[in-house]
């Protein structure tokens, strides 16, 4: 059970121990159950205050100009609502990476690697044999907000608030040989690029993937805090790395190295 606002609320069956004070929607049908939460359907209305509902893009993200921070502010809707001081950003999440100049769709790459090598007979002829394998890098980025009611103030009644960015990377890779297994993701890594300064992680499996025979699942992540995110902050490129590790390949792979552009549009700086 948990308090919202004014009223009692079970997140287990949906519904608030009292009814609303009002018939919101008399021509709708859900107008009329007074116990469910903005007709049924919070994923596109809200209730800041326990009297009527209202629709979740009737509040926007904004920046605030002297401390760079971005803020969910309600009643924001345009730039010309939004009060001096602020810079209008938007009303989804990803804005805020688009305001950052951060490219928010999700990219890919995928190369081929060769490797050739063998098993000795009884006289020590070796017989070669091409290990190929074919690898898939995935980067994505998200911006991550959370909702915690004691952030929560005049303007923000949900206390909406940004934490900050988070970056992607997961590395697939196929293997054509089951003789001559070419580990592709060993050793990976993935690296973020800021102002020249790149921040690596290493490339792990995770336990919840469901793998499929002869494919190797490895990711990453690397997580920028809201407060260490400022406005001059260039976020340039990822890198996805990855060697090889097999001692029967007499000619190992070349080790994979893909890079992915961060940036939503090219920035130019002036030389110092």
């Amino acid at each position: 059970m948990s308090t919202i606002i004014k009223n009692y609320y079970n997140p287990v069956i949906g519904r608030f121990f009292s009814p609303d004070n009002y018939v919101q929607l008399p021509e709708f049908t859900q107008g009329f159950n007074r116990y469910s939460y903005c007709l049924n359907n919070p994923l596109k209305y809200k209730d800041p205050d326990g009297q009527s509902y209202r629709d979740l893009n009737e509040d926007d993200w904004v920046r605030n100009l002297s401390t760079g921070e971005f803020e969910w502010m309600d009643n924001v809707t345009s730039p010309e609502t939004t009060p001096k001081g602020y810079r209008y950003v938007g009303p989804n999440d990803n804005d805020i990476l688009k305001d950052l100049n951060i490219a928010s769709q999700t990219q890919r790459q995928e190369v081929n690697r060769v490797g050739i090598g063998g098993t000795a007979d009884e006289f020590g002829r070796i017989a070669p044999q091409i290990a190929k394998a074919e690898a898939t890098g995935i980067v994505d980025v998200s911006a991550i907000v959370s909702y915690n009611l004691e952030n929560r103030s005049a303007n923000n009644t949900l206390g909406r608030t940004f934490e900050g960015v988070r970056f992607t990377g997961t590395l697939i890779t196929v293997t054509g040989s089951s003789n001559t297994d070419v580990a592709l993701n060993y050793k990976g890594s993935l690296g973020v690029t800021t102002d020249g300064i790149t921040t690596y992680n290493a490339l792990r499996t995770p336990s919840t993937y469901m793998i499929p025979v002869g494919s190797k699942i490895s990711s990453a992540s690397v997580m920028y805090p809201a407060q260490s995110i400022n406005s001059n902050m260039n976020f340039q490129k990822a890198t996805i790395s990855a060697g090889t590790l097999n001692p029967g390949l007499q000619k190992s792979p070349l080790p994979i190295n893909m890079h992915f552009n961060l940036m939503l549009y090219p920035t130019i700086r002036p030389r110092p």
